[in-house]
């Protein structure tokens, strides 16, 4: 018994000393260029690729904070559903379409059935340059 109280006030305690230590939220500046960042965004076709495979490196890295059902990826669609319904739970649609010499790329993204427009606008930021909350630097 003793044992397990002290094991719960190490974990307590080493939960705190994480947050207050370690754990950074967001620089102001990246919220602001978050914002900034529009959805659905056009780049040219030269660099639709770069961007495509940009939003596949996304999901690889961040694929267990996007829970859902499996991968489904073909030419134009990224699309990780929640199981068996799209509006329900974490469900994320990349979607990308060629219009006159410019390439559209559309980020939709779910987290409980609701709509997140600024995780989607944080996805379509890494994509269109690269950039996330993980690798910021000011």
């Amino acid at each position: 018994m003793k044992k397990a109280i002290l094991l719960i006030i190490v974990l307590v305690a080493g939960s705190l000393l994480y947050s207050v230590y370690f754990y950074k939220d967001k620089p102001p500046v990246l919220i602001s260029k978050i914002a900034a960042q529009p959805n659905p965004f056009f780049v040219t076709v030269s660099q639709s690729d770069l961007v495509w495979n940009r939003a596949q490196e996304y999901v690889k890295k961040r694929y267990r904070l996007i829970s859902g059902d499996k991968m489904q990826l073909n030419d134009s669609v990224l699309f990780i559903p929640y199981f068996n319904n799209y509006h329900n739970g974490n469900t994320l649609e990349i979607k990308r379409a060629q219009k006159g010499d410019s390439v559209q790329f559309e980020i939709t993204l779910y987290n409980s059935g609701t709509l997140q427009q600024d995780g989607s606008k944080e996805i379509a930021l890494f994509m269109a340059t690269g950039v996330d909350k993980y690798n910021y630097k000011e």
